[in-house]
């Protein structure tokens, strides 16, 4: 895929967008992310508020993509990207990350604020309504969250910690959990993480 700069643009600067940008979605690169992500770990000034990270597997693309092929798999991408984008408040900040990934920074939000969040995010993106050629087409999502705590953690850490959050969502039908150390008693939608400080 071939992204054209807007009449004028000088080649650095379509360049650095394009690095900026995914080109399907139009939300943030990995690149972008992560840059992010390390720029709120080490910014130790200022509010005591942690911040979070949400890591979105959509587990139905595969499928989408098999039966329909990838156009449809291509704009199931772009409808749950606007969706995402849709539920964020600046500076929040939204990436695809990988083919199925989406990584979503929740700026200066505390452990409760966060997972409520998150939790209107999944349900934004779980009753998700698609259809290609008429056929209604299955959207399953897993979401991890983890806390981001400056001074404290590392980038490889909290994305660790995200994804082994959405990977026991996925396995354990919860929706979405709170990455942590502890976790309240089994059996609630939402499982929440006790390590996200004060």
């Amino acid at each position: 895929m071939v992204i054209v700069g807007g009449e004028g643009s000088p080649p650095s600067a379509v360049g650095t967008e394009g690095r900026r940008r995914d080109p399907l979605t139009r939300l943030r690169s990995r690149r972008a992310f992560e840059a992010r992500l390390e720029a709120l770990l080490g910014d130790t000034e200022g509010s005591p508020r942690h911040h979070a990270l949400l890591y979105i597997h959509i587990e139905g693309l595969r499928p989408v993509v098999s039966v329909f092929g990838s156009e449809a798999g291509d704009a199931l991408l772009r409808r749950i990207g606007k969706r995402l984008q849709g539920r964020l408040r600046a500076p929040d900040f939204a990436a695809r990350l990988e083919e199925d990934v989406y990584g979503v920074l929740l700026h200066r939000r505390g452990r409760q604020d966060a997972l409520r969040v998150a939790e209107q995010i999944y349900d934004a993106l779980s009753t998700l309504r698609f259809c290609w050629e008429g056929r209604p087409c299955l959207v399953r999502v897993a979401m991890g969250v983890a806390a981001v705590r400056p001074g404290s953690d590392t980038l490889p850490e909290v994305l660790r910690a995200a994804d082994r959050a959405c990977r026991e969502a996925a396995g354990s039908g919860a929706g979405f959990l709170g990455g942590g150390d502890a976790s309240e008693p089994a059996g609630e939608r939402l499982r929440r993480g006790a390590a996200w400080g004060s």
